[in-house]
């Protein structure tokens, strides 16, 4: 039988106002002990490996939690999600000096903040080390990774076998490449070997680059003077002489001769007046072999017209 069927029971003739108060306040004690509970929502968010403690109940795992509070039994229906940041630097790296590496996570939108102070979203390695980030997203969770960076140094070939000056006209040279297993390559070359039986006088460039076993590599730049040589060449002094637009001025008489850089004589004589005139000679660039005496010089002169 129910409250309100009660309350009708003493509804009777017989002290009719008494009985409707008796009625009333019965039928609001029994309100307070048959009424349904409150009921709340809310959602919260923790991150993975921590946990929380809402009145008494440990919440370390995602899904749905009903937490009833005191006093009124009211009750709250928890909705919790698990935050997972993730950042990646990817695998360790070897890279040769003077290349530009960045560094670039992978991951979760959020704030990044890196071992060397730098909270850019990447960074450059300019040196060896080791180089760490960590991520933290909207709700303060957090991640992080490291990778190890190592510069290596840049080999350095060397061209051996090259001697200065190659006399015009000599046999071919061979010349090597250190450390080997390198590419070399220029003017008048056949694999390793300089052609110096077809080269005129002049300057040839040679290279030889080379890679190691990390992918880091480096070229070396030389060259090889071809020049007339003669039996006088060991004992050549220094004779001082003055070029001019149109001549050279020498200290006195000597016999000449005036190569073209190829090797083709343009000239030849001796000089009485100790001036050699170049008003026959084209524009270009010449070598000029003087003779007095016991003393021979080789000088090189540049016309312009």
């Amino acid at each position: 039988m129910n409250i309100t069927v009660k309350c009708l029971l003493l509804l009777a003739p017989n002290h009719i106002i008494m009985k409707k108060l008796l009625c009333l306040l019965l039928i609001a004690v029994c309100s307070i002990f048959t009424s349904r509970a409150s009921t709340g929502y809310d959602t919260l968010t923790i991150c993975q490996g921590q946990s929380i403690l809402v009145n008494g109940v440990v919440i370390d795992q995602a899904g749905q939690y009903n937490i009833t509070f005191q006093p009124g039994d009211s009750l709250v229906i928890y909705t919790v999600n698990v935050s997972t940041p993730f950042v990646s630097l990817g695998e360790d790296l070897i890279v040769c000096e003077r290349t530009l590496t960045p560094i670039i996570p992978k991951g979760s939108d959020g704030y990044y903040t890196w071992s060397n102070g730098s909270v850019a979203n990447s960074i450059f390695a300019g040196v060896s080390g080791i180089y760490s980030v960590t991520v933290t997203d909207a709700f303060g969770c957090t991640a992080d990774d490291s990778v190890s960076i190592t510069i290596m140094q840049n080999p350095n070939p060397v061209i051996e076998g090259i001697v200065q000056p190659i006399c015009y006209g000599s046999s071919d040279v061979v010349l090597t490449g250190l450390p080997a297993g390198g590419e070399m390559y220029g003017d008048l070359l056949n694999g390793n070997l300089f052609l110096a039986s077809q080269a005129p006088v002049g300057f040839y460039n040679i290279y030889y680059s080379y890679t190691d076993s990390f992918g880091c590599s480096a070229t070396v730049n030389a060259y090889i003077q071809v020049a007339i040589c003669n039996q006088l060449e060991t004992n050549l002094q220094t004779l001082p002489i003055i070029v001019t637009a149109e001549s050279i001025l020498l200290p006195g008489e000597a016999a000449f001769t005036i190569y073209q850089i190829d090797g083709r004589i343009a000239e030849t004589g001796i000089t009485k007046d100790a001036i050699i005139q170049l008003i026959n000679l084209q524009p270009g660039m010449y070598i000029v072999e003087l003779y007095l005496k016991n003393k021979q010089t080789r000088h090189t002169i540049t016309i312009r017209k």
